[in-house]
């Protein structure tokens, strides 16, 4: 088996991808290491340059799938690596002084690693760098970690994991999700950190491309096109993180973890009261605002106003979920039961009845 697969799950055209691909083709030369891109852009020049690369190593597919999340789980299975790191196509990898592929031996016990991050855009260059471990004997203890040292970022998903661990959340939680709108990447993260420590990796850098998030118009506009893509009305944006506290408890307690039930409830309800809390903090925001509120929003008020511990919180999303976007009850609890599994989903209150 291969140490590291970089997977590549790629969309945009050659003229806008390949500075990312070539980042990865030059990490080949450290040894053990595979690129993989899975290729749905219906770019015919693409596919030609890359059907036409014979590098020991590389390998191209040309993706069924136009959906982005299906043409993340095709890398993935194609992927030979022991860890995966999944690199945007228009984001960077670069080697620092120092690096060595690191190995099995070096990573027991831990889910992966984490390069060292930092973001870039044309209009502010290079800036907020991070690099840290996440470390911690329970899966609360590595949510809080990384609360605390994420910095509001959610560029941990791309770190180099464990190659069954991604599998399994593809299997289970996301063959399962009734949206898989464009904020579940949050969810696969809190997944992937509350399953195990995750080291530190200085000596790799990944530059994360902001560019369509670099303001509040482009932070709206990506939201909205995700919702979209998931099936989601606009006006689910109102709500968006009710939805991401029922998606994080979920993804934390997926029957798949390792962990303990006792451990998954108890991180997967800090997650779910940390989106509690920046849902209510929204909502007095709109009341605020002067904005005449609509019967549906006093409702909600009403709701998120009686949750007083975490526990009612979750529940109390998931009923406001259920008054905004009600064609989602049934898949939702559907998504419960074969997530969660019937017992889990009983004692978190996340039942049919």
């Amino acid at each position: 088996m291969t140490a590291l697969s970089i997977c590549i799950p790629s969309h945009a055209p050659l003229t806008a991808a390949r500075a990312s691909i070539e980042s990865a083709l030059a990490l080949l030369p450290y040894g053990d290491i595979q690129v993989v891109v899975s290729d749905n852009s219906r770019d015919p020049s693409k596919e030609s340059f890359l059907g036409g690369l014979d590098r020991p190593g590389f390998r191209y597919l040309r993706s069924p799938y136009d959906d982005g999340f299906q043409n993340w789980r095709h890398v993935i299975d194609s992927a030979r690596g022991e860890f995966i790191v999944l690199l945007g196509d228009d984001d960077i990898l670069t080697v620092l002084p120092g690096f060595a592929t690191p190995r099995s031996a070096d990573l027991a016990g831990k889910i992966g690693f984490r390069p060292a991050h930092a973001m870039f855009s044309a209009e502010q260059g290079v800036y907020r760098p991070t690099n840290f471990a996440v470390e911690g004997a329970t899966a609360l203890e590595r949510v809080q970690a990384f609360l605390i040292k994420n910095g509001g970022s959610n560029v941990t998903l791309y770190s180099a994991m464990r190659s069954e661990v991604w599998r399994n959340l593809f299997a289970g939680y996301l063959a399962h999700h009734p949206t898989r709108a464009g904020f579940t990447d949050w969810s696969l993260t809190f997944a992937l950190v509350s399953t195990a420590p995750m080291t530190q990796e200085t000596h790799l850098l990944y530059l994360y491309n902001s560019a369509n998030w670099d303001s509040e118009e482009k932070i709206r506009a990506s939201n909205q096109r995700g919702m979209a893509a998931g099936g989601l009305p606009p006006e689910a944006d109102q709500i968006q993180m009710a939805l991401q506290a029922v998606d994080g408890f979920v993804a934390i307690a997926r029957s798949d973890s390792p962990v303990s039930m006792e451990e998954k409830i108890e991180a997967g309800l800090l997650v779910a009261g940390v989106y509690f809390g920046h849902f209510v903090g929204t909502l007095q925001k709109r009341f605020e605002s002067g904005e005449k509120p609509s019967p549906k929003l006093l409702q909600t008020a009403k709701i998120a106003l009686a949750a007083t511990n975490p526990a009612d919180q979750l529940i109390a999303c998931l009923v406001i979920i259920e008054l905004w976007l009600p064609q989602l009850r049934e898949p939702y609890h559907k998504f419960f039961s074969e997530v969660l599994g019937p017992d889990l989903a009983k004692r978190a209150g996340l039942t049919g009845s």
